[in-house]
């Protein structure tokens, strides 16, 4: 994706200057100009650039998988203008194949962007969401990462101002810890454990409180441990795969290196608190040398 025009680049018109040596004033690079600016995209690299029809957000916004009982709630991970009372007036459109309370649940989950945070520790509560769908994964990384409305503070955004508060970003952490610790020997829960990663860097990023920043490294070094051992069962069957279908065998090499990603995905950070994880890896292996836990 890229921004264009696609009126003539005044570099290439017929009154251009030419080149720009580096001295030259900056009034003479930001001119007065024709340029109906859009964004475009290249289907093919070698044919001309196609311009993005309509919004863009569209082309950012994760879909529900079409096959799968969530089919009908796309509209829910779009955005957060909808209604809990039009979600409820859904319901039949609800599948056999999906209960009830979770349809209800998952299309009100963005139902208000003030609440969408609260509304993702109460659902973990209560188990109403199937964290290991593909389609729940989609919901929940729309709705922690999708750039909100702008606050009155400098650096968040309205649906962000819950996760700042340090008791409660500390009491969802320690939601997400529980959760792990009963799901550690299921490694067939890749998109479970992929919903815990994306939640808990999404803390670390976002909180300026150092206490939970660490809460929240130890909560990722524990993950990465996880996601170790599942590595190393999966190699272990592979190796007694060895009269299965090659269908079979490249399912579970596929599995193998989504599980690897998610171990990866774990170092997420932004620059400004590289010096932050480096520090406490340092201190985490002076204090539990294991390498299977980094």
């Amino acid at each position: 994706m890229k921004l264009g025009s696609s009126t003539k680049s005044c570099l290439v018109a017929h009154h251009s200057r030419g080149g720009f040596h580096p001295d030259t004033d900056i009034d003479e690079f930001i001119v007065p100009n024709g340029y109906n600016c859009k964004y475009y995209y290249d289907d093919d690299p070698s044919a001309p650039s196609i311009p993005f029809p309509g919004s863009v957000k569209k082309f950012c916004t994760f879909q529900v998988n079409p096959n799968s009982p969530y089919c009908n709630l796309q509209f829910a991970v779009n955005g957060t203008s909808h209604t809990q009372n039009q979600v409820l007036a859904q319901q039949i459109k609800c599948p056999a194949e999906l209960s009830l309370s979770e349809f209800i649940e998952f299309g009100s989950l963005r139902a208000g962007h003030h609440l969408q945070w609260h509304n993702i520790h109460r659902a973990i509560v209560q188990g109403s969401l199937s964290l290991e769908t593909e389609s729940v994964f989609s919901l929940i990384c729309q709705t922690v990462w999708q750039a909100g409305q702008l606050s009155g503070t400098e650096y968040y955004r309205e649906s962000d101002l819950s996760i700042i508060d340090a008791n409660f970003a500390i009491k969802t952490l320690q939601l997400l810890k529980a959760e792990l610790d009963k799901n550690a020997c299921n490694w067939k829960n890749d998109y479970f454990m992929a919903v815990l990663i994306v939640l808990t860097t999404r803390i670390f990023c976002l909180t300026l409180d150092t206490g939970v920043k660490y809460v929240a490294l130890e909560l990722l070094r524990n993950c990465r441990q996880v996601t170790g051992e599942w590595c190393s069962s999966i190699e272990h069957l592979l190796t007694k795969m060895t009269e299965a279908e090659q269908e079979d065998v490249n399912e579970m090499r596929m599995k193998l290196v989504k599980i690897a990603a998610l171990s990866a995905l774990t170092f997420t950070s932004s620059r400004a608190d590289a010096h932050l994880v480096a520090r406490y890896l340092i201190f985490a292996i002076i204090v539990c040398p294991c390498p299977s836990a980094f």
